[in-house]
């Protein structure tokens, strides 16, 4: 599989069935794709947090308070959505990993862990 900018397999993959209990199924090759469409997803992620709050200053000194609580609740809800997503990365990752460990590709799996920021996972 080759990687595009869009991540179009995670997207499919979390709209679809989210059956991790049959994940041997889904083949190493997918696996190691999936794994990197969340790589870039979680740093996209990590992206828009530091100019979300950048901006978020800038624009608390221009407008008038109003829109600036306007700005904050469109900035809370955005939040919300990352928080639910990246819970649904995290979820995938607990599934993929343990695949990963079963096939002697341990290295992926911590590189996977670490670029997520949860290499506690690893214990389980």
């Amino acid at each position: 599989m080759t990687m595009s900018d869009k991540n179009e397999t995670l997207e499919y993959k979390l709209k679809g069935n989210f059956d991790t209990e049959n994940i041997e199924a889904w083949g190493h090759e997918y696996i190691r794709h999936l794994s990197g469409e969340i790589v870039s997803v979680w740093g996209e992620m990590d992206d828009e947090e530091g100019g979300a709050e950048e901006e978020e200053q800038r624009e608390e000194k221009k407008e008038e308070e109003e829109a600036a609580a306007a700005a904050a609740a469109a900035a809370e809800q955005k939040a919300e959505a990352d928080k639910k997503k990246r819970k649904q990365l995290v979820d995938m990752v607990k599934s993929i990993v343990p695949s990963q460990m079963k096939h002697h590709a341990e290295a992926e799996a911590c590189d996977l862990l670490m670029e997520v920021e949860r290499l506690d996972l690893l214990d389980e």
